[in-house]
């Protein structure tokens, strides 16, 4: 799980994530929280494979889930 401390350390969410992936492998999934929309593209072209939406209004999590097509 990559959280918000582990994205600022890295530098950002994609980055995070593409570092994790490297030393993990792609046998391993990789979740990601986020408590902002606009770190929802940047997570799903990195290739999170979960993406849990933390402390988001309705209106935010409604949008969050059409995005991702669910």
């Amino acid at each position: 799980l990559i959280k918000d401390n582990h994205i600022a350390v890295a530098g950002g969410a994609g980055i995070a994530i593409r570092r994790a992936r490297a030393h993990v492998g792609h046998l391993v999934k990789i979740e990601v929280e986020i408590d902002r929309l606009d770190q929802l593209d940047e997570v799903l072209e990195a290739g999170a494979d979960a993406v849990l939406l933390d402390n988001m209004t309705p209106a935010g999590l409604a949008e969050a889930v059409a995005r991702i097509g669910g």
